[in-house]
Protein backbone atom coordinates (compact mmCIF):
# COMPACT_ATOMS: atom_id res chain seq x y z
CA UNK A 1 0.00 0.00 0.00
CA UNK A 2 1.35 3.47 -1.08
CA UNK A 3 1.97 6.02 0.87
CA UNK A 4 0.53 8.69 1.25
CA UNK A 5 2.08 12.27 0.04
CA UNK A 6 3.20 13.63 3.55
CA UNK A 7 2.26 11.23 6.71
CA UNK A 8 3.46 14.22 9.31
CA UNK A 9 0.54 15.65 11.30
CA UNK A 10 0.13 19.46 9.54
CA UNK A 11 0.17 22.19 11.35
CA UNK A 12 -3.17 24.20 12.63
CA UNK A 13 -5.04 25.90 10.28
CA UNK A 14 -3.73 29.45 9.37
CA UNK A 15 -4.31 32.11 6.97
CA UNK A 16 -2.05 31.14 5.25
CA UNK A 17 -3.51 27.67 4.62
CA UNK A 18 -6.77 29.39 3.36
CA UNK A 19 -5.44 32.10 0.64
CA UNK A 20 -2.75 29.86 -0.89
CA UNK A 21 -2.92 32.14 -3.79
CA UNK A 22 -4.74 35.29 -4.63
CA UNK A 23 -7.29 35.24 -7.61
CA UNK A 24 -7.14 38.08 -8.92
CA UNK A 25 -3.37 37.15 -10.24
CA UNK A 26 -4.88 35.05 -12.20
CA UNK A 27 -7.83 36.78 -13.48
CA UNK A 28 -5.49 39.64 -14.48
CA UNK A 29 -4.56 37.16 -17.15
CA UNK A 30 -6.62 38.05 -19.79
CA UNK A 31 -4.65 36.87 -22.59
CA UNK A 32 -5.58 33.26 -21.49
CA UNK A 33 -9.47 34.70 -22.73
CA UNK A 34 -8.03 37.18 -25.51
CA UNK A 35 -5.55 34.22 -27.71
CA UNK A 36 -8.39 31.88 -27.01
CA UNK A 37 -11.77 33.28 -27.52
CA UNK A 38 -11.58 36.38 -29.47
CA UNK A 39 -11.29 34.76 -33.02
CA UNK A 40 -14.89 33.31 -32.57
CA UNK A 41 -16.63 36.37 -32.38
CA UNK A 42 -14.45 38.27 -35.05
CA UNK A 43 -15.59 35.25 -37.19
CA UNK A 44 -19.20 35.54 -36.30
CA UNK A 45 -19.19 39.07 -36.97
CA UNK A 46 -16.77 39.61 -40.17
CA UNK A 47 -19.16 36.25 -41.39
CA UNK A 48 -22.68 38.34 -40.99
CA UNK A 49 -21.59 41.75 -42.69
CA UNK A 50 -19.22 40.19 -45.45
CA UNK A 51 -19.57 36.63 -45.75
CA UNK A 52 -18.22 32.81 -44.82
CA UNK A 53 -14.55 33.12 -46.33
CA UNK A 54 -14.21 36.40 -45.33
CA UNK A 55 -15.07 35.37 -41.52
CA UNK A 56 -12.82 32.99 -41.86
CA UNK A 57 -9.89 34.43 -43.30
CA UNK A 58 -10.38 37.31 -40.55
CA UNK A 59 -10.22 34.90 -37.34
CA UNK A 60 -7.41 33.26 -38.38
CA UNK A 61 -5.35 35.92 -39.22
CA UNK A 62 -6.36 37.37 -36.52
CA UNK A 63 -5.55 34.22 -33.89
CA UNK A 64 -1.88 34.45 -36.61
CA UNK A 65 -1.74 38.19 -35.66
CA UNK A 66 -1.92 37.57 -31.75
CA UNK A 67 0.52 34.83 -31.52
CA UNK A 68 3.20 37.27 -33.48
CA UNK A 69 2.40 40.13 -30.81
CA UNK A 70 3.32 37.73 -28.14
CA UNK A 71 6.31 36.24 -29.72
CA UNK A 72 7.89 39.52 -30.21
CA UNK A 73 6.54 40.65 -26.77
CA UNK A 74 8.50 37.35 -25.48
CA UNK A 75 5.33 36.43 -23.61
CA UNK A 76 3.56 32.92 -22.86
CA UNK A 77 2.47 31.72 -26.42
CA UNK A 78 0.79 28.31 -25.24
CA UNK A 79 -2.76 30.03 -25.31
CA UNK A 80 -1.84 31.93 -28.60
CA UNK A 81 -0.83 28.71 -30.36
CA UNK A 82 -3.71 26.66 -29.05
CA UNK A 83 -5.82 29.61 -30.71
CA UNK A 84 -3.81 29.20 -33.91
CA UNK A 85 -4.05 25.63 -33.99
CA UNK A 86 -8.46 25.78 -32.73
CA UNK A 87 -8.90 28.33 -35.01
CA UNK A 88 -7.44 26.27 -37.77
CA UNK A 89 -9.59 23.39 -37.74
CA UNK A 90 -12.54 25.48 -37.32
CA UNK A 91 -11.93 27.42 -39.74
CA UNK A 92 -11.25 24.55 -41.93
CA UNK A 93 -14.94 22.75 -41.01
CA UNK A 94 -16.30 25.54 -41.57
CA UNK A 95 -15.54 26.40 -45.15
CA UNK A 96 -15.70 22.73 -45.88
CA UNK A 97 -19.37 22.42 -44.35
CA UNK A 98 -19.98 25.32 -45.86
CA UNK A 99 -21.61 26.92 -42.58
CA UNK A 100 -21.19 29.34 -39.87
CA UNK A 101 -22.36 26.77 -37.17
CA UNK A 102 -18.93 24.47 -38.58
CA UNK A 103 -16.67 27.13 -36.94
CA UNK A 104 -18.17 25.92 -33.64
CA UNK A 105 -17.62 21.91 -33.66
CA UNK A 106 -14.62 21.99 -32.30
CA UNK A 107 -15.90 23.99 -29.23
CA UNK A 108 -18.17 20.71 -28.70
CA UNK A 109 -15.47 18.09 -28.44
CA UNK A 110 -12.60 20.26 -26.98
CA UNK A 111 -15.20 20.35 -23.97
CA UNK A 112 -16.00 17.08 -24.04
CA UNK A 113 -12.44 16.35 -23.81
CA UNK A 114 -11.98 18.31 -21.29
CA UNK A 115 -14.67 17.19 -19.08
CA UNK A 116 -13.53 13.83 -19.12
CA UNK A 117 -9.71 14.65 -18.55
CA UNK A 118 -11.05 17.03 -15.56
CA UNK A 119 -13.02 14.14 -14.14
CA UNK A 120 -9.79 11.67 -14.63
CA UNK A 121 -7.90 13.86 -13.33
CA UNK A 122 -10.22 13.63 -9.65
CA UNK A 123 -10.53 9.85 -9.97
CA UNK A 124 -6.97 9.50 -10.18
CA UNK A 125 -6.46 11.81 -7.42
CA UNK A 126 -4.27 14.19 -9.09
CA UNK A 127 -6.95 17.00 -9.62
CA UNK A 128 -6.29 19.14 -12.88
CA UNK A 129 -6.63 22.34 -10.91
CA UNK A 130 -3.76 21.23 -8.77
CA UNK A 131 -1.77 21.29 -11.90
CA UNK A 132 -2.99 24.64 -12.68
CA UNK A 133 -1.97 26.11 -9.39
CA UNK A 134 1.65 24.46 -9.69
CA UNK A 135 1.89 25.44 -13.39
CA UNK A 136 0.71 29.50 -13.14
CA UNK A 137 1.10 29.97 -9.65
CA UNK A 138 4.09 28.16 -8.32
CA UNK A 139 2.07 26.15 -5.78
CA UNK A 140 4.38 23.68 -4.47
CA UNK A 141 3.21 20.37 -5.71
CA UNK A 142 3.47 18.65 -2.23
CA UNK A 143 1.41 21.14 -1.00
CA UNK A 144 -1.55 20.72 -3.30
CA UNK A 145 -1.35 16.67 -3.30
CA UNK A 146 -1.24 16.69 0.53
CA UNK A 147 -4.51 14.63 2.24
CA UNK A 148 -6.22 17.72 3.73
CA UNK A 149 -5.38 19.72 0.20
CA UNK A 150 -6.90 17.28 -2.32
CA UNK A 151 -10.29 16.99 -1.40
CA UNK A 152 -10.55 20.83 -1.97
CA UNK A 153 -8.95 20.81 -5.21
CA UNK A 154 -10.84 17.74 -6.40
CA UNK A 155 -14.25 19.20 -5.66
CA UNK A 156 -13.70 22.31 -7.58
CA UNK A 157 -12.07 20.46 -10.52
CA UNK A 158 -15.20 18.74 -10.82
CA UNK A 159 -17.08 22.00 -11.04
CA UNK A 160 -14.93 23.18 -13.55
CA UNK A 161 -15.49 20.10 -15.31
CA UNK A 162 -19.40 20.25 -15.25
CA UNK A 163 -18.68 23.17 -16.67
CA UNK A 164 -17.09 22.21 -19.62
CA UNK A 165 -19.88 19.77 -20.05
CA UNK A 166 -22.52 22.31 -19.81
CA UNK A 167 -20.87 24.00 -22.78
CA UNK A 168 -20.24 20.96 -24.32
CA UNK A 169 -24.46 20.51 -24.52
CA UNK A 170 -25.08 24.22 -24.99
CA UNK A 171 -22.85 24.23 -28.27
CA UNK A 172 -24.37 21.41 -29.85
CA UNK A 173 -27.63 22.23 -29.41
CA UNK A 174 -27.15 25.42 -30.95
CA UNK A 175 -25.59 24.22 -33.31
CA UNK A 176 -28.30 21.67 -34.43
CA UNK A 177 -30.72 24.24 -33.88
CA UNK A 178 -28.56 27.00 -36.70
CA UNK A 179 -28.85 29.96 -34.07
CA UNK A 180 -25.58 31.96 -35.28
CA UNK A 181 -26.10 34.90 -33.16
CA UNK A 182 -26.79 32.84 -29.84
CA UNK A 183 -23.39 30.93 -30.39
CA UNK A 184 -21.98 34.28 -30.97
CA UNK A 185 -23.47 35.34 -27.56
CA UNK A 186 -22.31 32.46 -25.83
CA UNK A 187 -19.35 31.90 -27.16
CA UNK A 188 -18.98 35.55 -25.42
CA UNK A 189 -20.59 34.32 -21.97
CA UNK A 190 -18.46 31.33 -21.41
CA UNK A 191 -15.07 33.26 -22.01
CA UNK A 192 -13.91 35.64 -19.75
CA UNK A 193 -17.11 35.80 -17.74
CA UNK A 194 -17.67 32.41 -16.73
CA UNK A 195 -14.08 31.91 -16.16
CA UNK A 196 -13.78 34.92 -13.78
CA UNK A 197 -17.30 33.41 -11.57
CA UNK A 198 -15.58 30.09 -11.83
CA UNK A 199 -12.20 31.72 -10.35
CA UNK A 200 -13.57 33.73 -7.64
CA UNK A 201 -16.13 31.20 -6.90
CA UNK A 202 -13.30 28.64 -6.45
CA UNK A 203 -10.94 30.69 -4.22
CA UNK A 204 -13.82 31.42 -2.13
CA UNK A 205 -14.65 27.85 -1.78
CA UNK A 206 -11.34 26.08 -1.76
CA UNK A 207 -10.56 29.27 0.85
CA UNK A 208 -13.25 27.78 3.13
CA UNK A 209 -13.02 24.25 2.58
CA UNK A 210 -9.22 24.55 3.06
CA UNK A 211 -10.68 25.70 6.89
CA UNK A 212 -12.97 22.98 7.15
CA UNK A 213 -10.03 20.20 6.29
CA UNK A 214 -7.07 21.74 8.94
CA UNK A 215 -4.78 21.96 5.55
CA UNK A 216 -1.27 23.20 6.51
CA UNK A 217 -0.15 26.51 4.99
CA UNK A 218 1.54 26.14 1.52
CA UNK A 219 4.75 28.28 3.00
CA UNK A 220 5.52 24.98 5.00
CA UNK A 221 6.20 23.20 1.56
CA UNK A 222 7.97 26.27 -0.40
CA UNK A 223 11.74 25.41 -0.63
CA UNK A 224 13.93 27.95 1.99
CA UNK A 225 15.32 30.51 0.12
CA UNK A 226 19.39 30.42 0.11
CA UNK A 227 20.02 33.25 2.51
CA UNK A 228 22.76 35.82 0.73
CA UNK A 229 26.29 35.11 0.81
Amino acid sequence: MSASVDETPPPPASAAATAPVDPRSFLKRTDLIVDSALSPAVFVGVNLLAGLKAGALAALALAVTIMAYRLLKRQDVTYAFGGVFGTGIAVAIALKTGDTEGFFWPKVLTNTAIFVGLALSVAFKKPAIGFLLETVLQVPSRWWQHDRVRPALSEWTLVWAASAALKAVVYLLLILAGRDGALLGVSVAFGYPLTAVLGLGGYAYVRWRLKRLGAPPVDAFRAPVPAPV
